[in-house]
């Protein structure tokens, strides 16, 4: 297998990324899945809202994608992200970067995830899958799946401003991998149904179990190498809300 690189990388053409043009557009209320950013980061897809404290309403994702190099808290991210906005302004800025738990380089980890908290005029969908999920459409996220109620063949999807709505299977769980230059432990991996899981673009992306509507986790990463099918690496949610003291919206 080759090294797994990080989800949200900015697209370099068109064809890297085949969701619908809705998901790259500015949309309010927001909705799982829409295109997000920092302003010095790589694009990726909304995830999760989450209640902080009780009193505010946030949105969890990657490390990678609300904290690039140089990110520190209170920087401003935006919908749509960098690569889709022509101009990022006050009207875009949708949260503020409130906590980020990532681990230092080579140091075996669980959590490489960042916590925004909402502005209090945006409004937003919450945690029901949009028009765009397909069969699912209109069904509200349940819950969080811990890693022991997880197994391999369980189908999941996700949909996100790279892929769309995509499907797949659970091909492994409990995994270790070195991504760029951190070791995670603990990772999802997902195959694709006759494609690839993730693409540039789905990074932060909500992963969720079909049968029962409950979230798995984040799109993180991926992999492939020639003669396999590529992998999409998931970070779990559950341990990524417990580390940035959130819970599921």
């Amino acid at each position: 297998m080759a090294v797994a690189q990080p989800a949200p990388s900015k697209p370099t053409s068109p064809i890297e990324r085949l969701a619908p043009a809705v998901l790259m557009q500015t949309q309010r209320p927001l909705f799982l899945g829409v295109s997000i950013g920092h302003p010095r980061g790589g694009v990726g897809s909304l995830g999760p809202f989450v209640s902080v404290g009780g009193t505010q309403t946030g949105i969890v994702s990657t490390s990678f994608l609300l904290a690039p190099k140089d990110a520190k808290t209170g920087d401003r991210i935006h919908q749509p992200g960098v690569a889709d906005a022509d101009v990022l302004t006050g009207s875009t800025r949708i949260a503020t970067l409130t906590k980020v738990v990532s681990p230092q380089p080579g140091v075996p980890a669980e959590v490489a995830a960042a916590l925004a908290v909402l502005r209090s005029d945006v409004e937003i969908q919450g945690n029901v899958l949009p028009s765009l999920a397909g069969p699912d459409a209109g069904r509200a996220i349940t819950g969080v799946a811990e890693a022991g109620e997880l197994a391999i063949g369980d189908e999941v999807a996700f949909v996100g401003c790279g892929s769309g709505y995509s499907r797949g299977q659970i091909s492994a769980v409990a995994v270790s991998a070195p991504i760029d230059q951190l070791v995670l432990n603990g990772l999802v991996t997902v195959v694709g149904e006759g494609k690839r899981f993730s693409r540039p673009g789905d990074g932060g992306a909500l992963v969720y179990r079909c049968a029962d509507c409950r979230a798995v986790g984040l799109v993180f990463a991926s992999a492939e190498s020639e003669g396999t099918r590529p992998l999409s690496f998931i970070l779990p949610l559950a341990p990524a809300l417990k580390a940035l003291d959130a819970t599921l919206l």
